[in-house]
């Protein structure tokens, strides 16, 4: 079993079972190599070659859907996407309502810079991982669901775009849509005050 990678490349999980035993016949000492145990597959073992993967890195690039404008301020996290029951794993719904289920790869929040991009993640095991925004730029609208990364020889080193559709401007405190409504209200006011003055003065009238 390997027990250190060198640097850049996942440790490999594999375990080799090795058998030494004598030949009846022949009287030469044989030796088998095998991977899942005493009655698993045979593997060549002259000599025994054990093949590392490298690793890789990720990193968010954030842009306005129709500028292409970098987006500083925003947040992400990234996942590598694994099965249902996996320990410590968090579930996500999409659009579809299909789930996924997935394992936080960094510790600290990823926040775009001035040119848009998180700092690099790096030392990934190859594999599928999915991006979650957790904050969004002032002004924009937080992604519905989490954006699927595949990170695979030979492209180890990826830079995922994501681009954000800017959210809908409410009127603002004191324009012209609440200037407009208290001119109405305050008409309507002084009508009533009007309306009940010359109640009072028929009724004196009489």
């Amino acid at each position: 079993i390997e027990t250190v990678a060198p640097a850049g490349y996942e440790l490999n999980p594999t375990i080799y079972t090795v058998i030494v035993q004598l030949n009846a016949t022949t009287h030469n000492v044989e030796v088998t190599v095998k991977t899942g145990g005493v009655d698993g597959t045979v593997v060549p073992s002259v000599p025994l070659v054990v093949t590392d993967k490298k690793l890789g890195s990720i990193v968010i690039e954030k842009l306005d859907s129709v500028t292409n404008a970098p987006l500083s301020g925003a947040e992400f996290d990234i996942y590598r996407e694994a099965s249902s029951g996996t320990e410590g794993a968090v579930i996500f719904t999409m659009l579809d309502n299909s789930v996924v289920y997935g394992i936080k790869v960094n510790a600290a929040s990823l926040v775009t810079g001035a040119d848009g991009k998180t700092p690099a993640v790096g030392n990934l095991i190859q594999g599928n991982y999915f991006a979650v925004e957790t904050k969004v730029p002032v002004g924009y609208k937080l992604l519905l669901e989490p954006v699927r990364i595949t990170l695979i020889h030979p492209n180890l080193t990826v830079t995922q775009t994501i681009k954000n559709v800017k959210a809908p401007e409410l009127p603002q405190t004191g324009g012209v849509g609440t200037m407009v409504f208290s001119i109405a209200v305050i008409g309507l006011m002084i009508g009533a005050l009007f309306a009940y003055k010359k109640y009072n003065s028929n009724e004196r009238i009489k």
